[in-house]
């Protein structure tokens, strides 16, 4: 999801509206060490979603705690005309009833949070920003429904930001994990109240999501309530006469559940025994004799008939549904083991996994996790229920710092690409210099040959013309190795200028990168989980290499590969046809033919005697030769030189492109002071 930078931005509000809790947090903005702090009310950082409002009017009376205590206090005449919603989250998608409760439901949160002065004024985009989290796998229009509530009700359009980005970044803040842990292989496991999520990461870039929009702690929640009212026959009617049966069933029996599964991972005690009251009235006893009963319970769980009105509509729940009952710990485990089965996420790919949600406190949850990736390392948050909305701020400042380190290496493009092609040209002009230096030192001594054995053998003009011919052409495999090591070089120096430069203009702004004993790489800038190198530093080697590669193949194959400039570096022949023929004529003109040379002039032997007596030096034809080669070298050299530049100037928006690309590739692990 891209971002683009608010520099004014001072603050970023993390809004994490749960199934059971909502939490909001705050976090300072485009800073590479964050800070961040929860929003409280009342000093309580989680907030129970529960709105309670008058069924005929829709008039609120209360949310959160506040809600549930005025229910407490309630007689049943009285509760007959209000009513307690809870769980509207989950069924946002598909219930009209469900999305005006979600709608009130924050419209009177952040009221209240304005009213008590603990927020600021989030409708002022400019320098505040709200992040609100959204699951791997979500229900069709609950993204969207959620994005259009939300404005609604505060007024900001609010960034959607994947929730398992949000538990890594509130790792990383606690420094539980390292950057380099964060940048390998991680599997976030988000066990909610509503929903089971999973998304692997790598190099804080999400690669695979799965999971269930309805596999959630409600139905062990729903379980636990079935699991009472069994135990306590009758007590069904008096729970609804009392209008608490939804209550009980969402809000009571979930804090039951928690504490049941807290003290089961605390201590080796079993059985488990709780009154279950509300205000005056006590409704029974809930007991649990073993969690070995209790776990085969959730194997043959049978959703109550309100669990199944809940989830009417969704296909992903009545599929879960054989034989009127489901299996709870075999639909996890499937859920689980769909990482390797459809996603090919090998075990050792996975160095790390991090379990967020108030269900993940589950042991038997855990267990499953690590039978399922037996030796990776598993991070457990103190606070699962408030991970995400503590990371989501975090997670939008790092874009914000990370967008801030973009902007800053594109105000100095167009410098280092005026840079790199002012360099390019020096370097090929200079090695183009050396090239025909060595040119003229292949020739000169092939010419000098052919010159002194005229002098000595004598003959025709046009003779000595195809001799000097076949002793340029008998030079072709030197000059060929001479060009071939011409253009080696020209890559090699313009590599080397490339990483130097590159290496330096990103490190002006943070960014590692360094090439020392490693090769120029051709491939792509993907890491495979067999590689042995750190991630940091391999996945930025690779993909900052790989910016080397493409630049110097862009600039070596428009000169080498140009339809333009190739033939001149293997026309040798072509190049010293005007300076054969001016040697030609330099002998007939000493030779007294002034007129212009014809093919009888050319055929016309010239005995030795001749040459003699007309006092034709040899040594200085040689001389005048090796000043007409020499011309001739540099003629072409400065057209070759000529046309290498406009090559290179043509390059310019080729670089722009590429390194604009590679910029947008840039991630948290690259920058180094990073948190």
């Amino acid at each position: 999801m891209m971002h683009t930078l608010n520099k004014d931005l001072k603050q970023i509000y993390g809004l994490d509206f749960g199934t059971s809790n909502t939490h909001l947090s705050l976090s300072t903005s485009g800073d590479s060490n964050p800070i961040v702090d929860d929003v409280k009310i009342n000093s309580n950082s989680s907030i129970p979603s529960v709105i309670l409002y008058d069924e005929r009017t829709f008039e609120i009376i209360g949310f959160g705690q506040p809600a549930i205590e005025e229910w407490y206090s309630m007689n049943k005449s009285e509760k007959k005309r209000f009513t307690l919603g809870s769980g509207f989250k989950q069924r946002l998608a598909f219930n009209k009833r469900a999305q005006t409760e979600t709608e009130m439901f924050l419209t009177v949160l952040f009221n209240t949070l304005y009213r008590q002065k603990l927020i600021s004024d989030i409708s002022d985009a400019k320098h505040y920003a709200l992040t609100c989290g959204i699951p791997s796998k979500t229900v069709k229009d609950h993204v969207s429904l959620m994005s259009s509530i939300l404005e609604k009700s505060t007024g900001s359009h609010p960034v959607l930001i994947e929730e398992p980005l949000g538990a890594l970044f509130y790792h990383l803040n606690r420094k539980d994990i390292t950057k380099e842990d964060a940048s390998k292989g991680v599997l976030v496991v988000d066990f909610g109240g509503g929903t089971l999520d999973f998304a692997y990461l790598k190099n804080f870039r999400i690669q695979k999501v799965w999971g269930s929009p309805v596999i959630g702690g409600v139905l062990f929640d729903d379980l636990f309530y079935n699991l009472f009212l069994e135990q306590n026959k009758g007590i069904r009617k008096e729970i609804e006469d009392e209008g608490l049966d939804g209550y009980l069933r969402t809000v009571y029996f979930k804090n039951l559940k928690e504490k049941y599964s807290s003290l089961l991972s605390a201590s080796m005690k079993n059985a488990f025994r709780e009154n279950v009251t509300f205000a005056t009235s006590s409704f029974g006893s809930f007991f649990i004799e073993s969690d070995d009963f209790i776990f085969n319970r959730m194997k043959e769980y049978i959703p109550s008939n309100e669990m199944i009105r809940d989830m009417a509509g969704l296909s992903d729940f009545s599929g879960l549904i054989k034989e009127g009952k489901i299996n709870l710990i075999e639909t996890l485990k499937n859920e689980i083991q769909r990482s390797g089965k459809e996603f090919n996420i090998t075990k050792d790919s996975v160095s790390l996994i991090i379990l967020t949600g108030g269900s993940s406190r589950w042991q038997f949850f855990m267990d499953m996790i690590s039978d399922e990736f037996p030796y990776t390392r598993i991070v457990s948050s103190a606070d699962p229920e408030a991970t995400i909305s503590r990371g989501l701020g975090l997670c939008y400042s790092a874009r914000q710092y990370e967008e801030k380190v973009r902007n800053e290496l594109r105000e100095t493009k167009s410098e280092l690409i005026t840079k790199l092609q002012t360099a390019y040209k020096k370097i090929f002009n200079s090695s183009l210099n050396n090239y025909f230096d060595r040119l003229f030192d292949i020739y000169k001594p092939a010419v000098s040959k052919t010159i002194t054995d005229f002098f000595e053998n004598s003959g025709t003009l046009n003779e000595f013309e195809i001799s000097l011919k076949e002793a340029v052409k008998e030079q072709k495999v030197m000059v060929e190795n001479t060009t071939s090591g011409f253009m080696s070089e020209v890559n090699f120096l313009i590599e080397n200028k490339t990483k130097n430069e590159l290496s330096k203009w990103f490190n002006k702004s943070m960014i590692k990168f360094e090439f020392a004993q490693k090769g120029l790489l051709t491939g792509a800038d993907r890491i495979s989980s067999e590689n042995d190198l750190e991630a940091i530093s391999e996945t930025l080697f690779l993909r900052l290499s790989t910016l080397s590669s493409l630049i110097v193949s862009i600039v070596t194959s428009s000169l080498f590969g140009s339809t333009i400039l190739i033939p001149s570096f293997f026309g040798p022949i072509a190049w010293l046809t005007v300076f054969i023929g001016s040697i030609t004529i330099l002998f007939a003109s000493m030779a007294g033919f002034k007129k212009k040379m014809t093919k009888g002039i050319k055929n016309m032997r010239i005995p030795k005697w001749l040459l003699k007596t007309l006092m034709i030096n040899e040594k200085a034809i040689i001389r005048r030769s090796d000043k007409s080669l020499r011309t001739s070298l540099n003629q072409n050299r400065e057209e070759l030189t000529k046309k290498a530049n406009n090559i290179l100037d043509s390059n310019k928006k080729k670089l722009e492109r590429l390194i604009e690309e590679q910029i947008e590739k840039i991630s948290y692990s690259n920058i180094i002071d990073f948190l």
